[in-house]
C-alpha cells in the first residue's frame, strides 16, 4: 500500500505505463473469453504450458541474483512504452492455463532490463486492474444469471480467506525474488508438467 500511494502521488508515468501494459490482457480477455473457456480447459494444454513457464523461470537464474535485485537494472519509471507493452503481452499470454501471470510478467520485466524487485512490483501493479476487472465482470454475470452456486456469506468468507492467504503468499514470493530464487519454481513445474500431460 505505501508503494501504491507513492506511485499514485509521485510517479504518474508509472501509472500510465501500467494502464498501457494492461490493454493487451483486456483485449484478449474480452475478445477470446468464450473461446478460452471452451477450448483451453485442456489438461494437455496446461501440462505443456507448465513446461514453458518452467523454462522461462529457469532463465531468471542468471538474471536475478540478490545483488542485481538491489543495484542493477532499470526502475519502473525508466521503462519505454514499448517495453511496458512487451510486459503487457506476457500478461495477456497468461490466459493460457498453466502460464503463470506473475511469472510471465516478472520474466518479461527482467528481459527488458528491470531490476528483479522492480519487475515484481510492476507485475503486481498490472494485476490490480486485470484481476479486479475480471472479478467484477464475473460477479456481474453471476448476479445477472442468478447462478451463484453458494450463499453470498459463504462466498464473502471465501474471498476474505483468499485475500489473507494471497497477502502472505505475495510477501513470500517477493522475498524469493529479492533473494534470486524465482527459478526454484521451475523444478516444481518440470515435475508437474509431464504428470499433467500423461
Amino acid at each position: 500500500f505505501p508503494r501504491l500511494r507513492k506511485i499514485l502521488r509521485e510517479e504518474p508515468r508509472v501509472v500510465l505505463l501500467g494502464l498501457w501494459a494492461t490493454i493487451p490482457a483486456v483485449l484478449v480477455g474480452l475478445g477470446l473469453k468464450t473461446w478460452t473457456e471452451e477450448t483451453l480447459e485442456s489438461p494437455l494444454v496446461a501440462g505443456f504450458a507448465f513446461l514453458i513457464t518452467g523454462a522461462a523461470l529457469l532463465w531468471t537464474k542468471k538474471r536475478s541474483s540478490p545483488l542485481q535485485g538491489k543495484l542493477q537494472g532499470k526502475l519502473c519509471q525508466q521503462l519505454s512504452f514499448w517495453q511496458a507493452l512487451a510486459i503487457g503481452l506476457a500478461q495477456a499470454a497468461a490466459v493460457l492455463p498453466g502460464i503463470s501471470r506473475s511469472g510471465a510478467t516478472i520474466v518479461a520485466g527482467l528481459a527488458v532490463g528491470l531490476r528483479p524487485t522492480e519487475a515484481a512490483g510492476f507485475s503486481f501493479l498490472l494485476a490490480i486492474p486485470v484481476i479486479a476487472g475480471a472479478g467484477l465482470l464475473e460477479g456481474l454475470e453471476m448476479l445477472r444469471e442468478n447462478s451463484t452456486p453458494l450463499p453470498i456469506g459463504l462466498l464473502g468468507s471465501g474471498m476474505a480467506v483468499s485475500f489473507l492467504v494471497g497477502l502472505g503468499a505475495l510477501r513470500w514470493l517477493l522475498r524469493w525474488v529479492e533473494q534470486g530464487r524465482l527459478h526454484w519454481f521451475a523444478y516444481w513445474l518440470f515435475t508437474v508438467g509431464p504428470v499433467v500431460i500423461l
